[in-house]
């Protein structure tokens, strides 16, 4: 019987119906049968009792450089187990503002704060004003800075964008049911400029499969911590300190307080709570084959009978039966058997095993 050992960067993560293989090398993702995945899921020598029925997945696993064919159990050591802890230098690694905030007042609280990246939702672009802004911010600790423009309809020319060439902290802009028109491609060398058929209310309220992203810092983080709440500040166009954008609860407010409260505030055990909410432990996402290539922005709520956490509205991925909102023989989970509450969580099993068998029965 043949041995092989499992690519130590190439992680399978179980899902409900299905399983993935996340390739953290190529940052791309493989589907496998959570049968596969039951068979490979092992940092130990990997046998497959049926050789001849699994040859089609050996050989695929085998191409993929996601298994390795060993000669003898001494080659194990050289495949050492990773790491699976994420830490960050950051207090604070994202900031989301919007473009009407006192910049003084901003550049004062974050002043000694080192952020990585610093988010600005624009209402309606002027280049004066995002000029005035971005030059102060650019003063701070900060690694990167995106533009958020949510005006919709309006079409952008290199020339809107062109006195920010100089701010080498502009990382990316982000239109939102908005176009871009660029002939003379000015402006591509020095910043992205990302093109949302959506509006910005829409985007940043779900998940959707286009933002799904796999790489190292990503499933780690994702792994450890709440991907989207963890180390991050939303405050919102009347100056409320949140988690996220979504977020049910406010910790203060900035034009009512001192630089000394607000550190007080995100260093707070109350304002960190959500930051270490993981995937794992919330439900639907733990049972979602997707939950650390995602970032999930809805708010999350305790669940009283499991004493999981939970979110109020639905996901656009049902992980029970492998189906995005949109796409052919979706349903949503009441429709699958699924009731999640502040107080419940139920799954009938004779629906679900129903809706399953007319979607993927051959």
């Amino acid at each position: 019987m043949s041995k092989y050992i499992r690519n130590r960067l190439c992680i399978p993560i179980q899902g409900f119906n299905r399983a993935i293989i996340y390739d953290l090398i190529r940052n791309d993702y493989f589907f496998i049968s959570n049968e596969i995945f039951s068979l490979i899921n092992s940092s130990g020598i990997i046998k497959f009792e049926n050789e001849f029925e699994s040859t089609d997945w050996i050989d695929f696993l085998l191409s993929e450089e996601i298994l390795f064919k060993i000669e003898n159990d001494i080659e194990l050591n050289n495949f050492p187990e990773v790491d699976r802890q994420f830490q960050t230098p950051f207090l604070i690694s994202d900031v989301i503002i919007h473009d009407n905030i006192e910049v003084s007042l901003f550049s004062e609280l974050f002043g000694k704060i080192d952020v990585r990246n610093i988010s600005i939702i624009v209402k309606h672009y002027d280049k004066t004003r995002i000029n005035y802004i971005i030059k102060n911010i650019s003063k701070l600790e900060v690694d990167s800075i995106h533009l958020i423009l949510i005006e919709e309809n309006r079409d952008y020319s290199p020339s809107d964008f062109r006195n920010l060439v100089k701010f080498n902290q502009v990382f990316a802009i982000l239109l939102f049911n908005s176009s871009y028109s660029n002939y003379t491609n000015n402006n591509s060398e020095f910043f992205k400029i990302i093109e949302y058929s959506n509006s910005f209310t829409e985007y940043s309220a779900n998940v959707y499969k286009n933002k799904l992203s796999i790489n190292f810092d990503h499933f780690f983080e994702a792994y450890n911590y709440h991907n989207y709440f963890n180390k991050k500040i939303y405050i919102d166009n009347l100056g409320n300190i949140k988690n996220g954008l979504n977020s049910y609860d406010i910790f203060g407010n900035i034009l009512k307080i001192s630089k000394d409260n607000f550190i007080n505030i995100i260093q707070s055990n109350n304002f960190q709570k959500k930051w270490s909410i993981k995937k794992k432990n919330t439900l639907i996402c733990k049972d979602c084959e997707f939950r650390y290539m995602c970032v999930d922005p809805r708010d999350v709520k305790l669940n009283e009978n499991s004493n999981l956490w939970f979110h109020e509205y639905e996901c656009n991925y049902n992980p029970f039966i492998s189906k995005w909102k949109g796409e052919q023989g979706y349903s949503n989970l009441s429709d699958s058997g699924i009731l999640v509450t502040e107080k419940s969580f139920e799954i009938d099993k004779k629906v679900l095993k129903k809706k399953l068998a007319r979607l993927w029965s051959k």
